[in-house]
């Protein structure tokens, strides 16, 4: 059996090494191997190919690979229109880069943009604006310190958050008449024109 092997650059800036499955030819002609999941940053690493005693094999020459990061969702599925943060999960991402995730509504279309940073190869942390539309289900997408999208690789569903109205301050008066007619005022964020809500 035959191996292929990556090696690269790890998260740690150290030489990192990820091996496949031994794995038999599947003719005279062709050989196939399967990387597993690589934990480093993105970037390009070089596959080799070892025989069963792990001696490489001189013949093809070496191939260079480039990883690109992908992301596979986020740590909360419901975010307060207020703001605050979750972290982008996924792998090859570069540790001190800028990353933006924008989160679009559809209906009506409205678009904002939280900045994020590699906390590590595998996880962002992303700090969400005030949502100043009306609470709703948003789609989101990740593009990296390029400019360019980022690839998603989660579920069907891993990419769409429901922000949800959420309540920020109540002010009124101190003292107020018995009779009724204190105006008391809750700050919030989105809220939809036609909610409805007593205090």
């Amino acid at each position: 059996p035959l191996t292929c092997s990556a090696v690269g650059e790890g998260a740690d800036g150290e030489e990192q090494r990820i091996q496949s499955a031994p794995a038999l030819p599947e003719s005279v002609s062709a050989f196939a191997c399967v990387l597993p999941p690589w934990s480093g940053p993105a970037g390009v690493v070089r596959v080799h190919v070892s025989d069963s005693d792990g001696v490489l094999v001189r013949s093809p020459p070496e191939l260079s690979l480039e990883y690109a990061p992908v992301w596979r969702g986020v740590s909360a599925r419901t975010v307060g229109a207020a703001g605050g943060a979750v972290h982008v999960l996924g792998a090859g991402f570069v540790r001190g880069a800028r990353y933006t995730l924008s989160l679009t509504a559809e209906e009506p279309r409205f678009r904002e943009e939280a900045a994020c940073e590699a906390a590590s190869s595998s996880s962002l942390s992303c700090t969400l604006p005030r949502w100043t539309a009306a609470a709703t289900l948003v789609t989101l997408t990740l593009t990296g310190p390029s400019g360019a999208a980022v690839a998603y690789a989660g579920d069907a569903d891993g990419s769409v958050v429901e922000i949800t109205a959420e309540w920020e301050a109540m002010r009124g008066p101190s003292v107020g008449s018995a009779r009724g007619g204190s105006a008391i005022t809750v700050r919030a964020a989105g809220l939809a024109a036609t909610s409805s809500f007593v205090c």
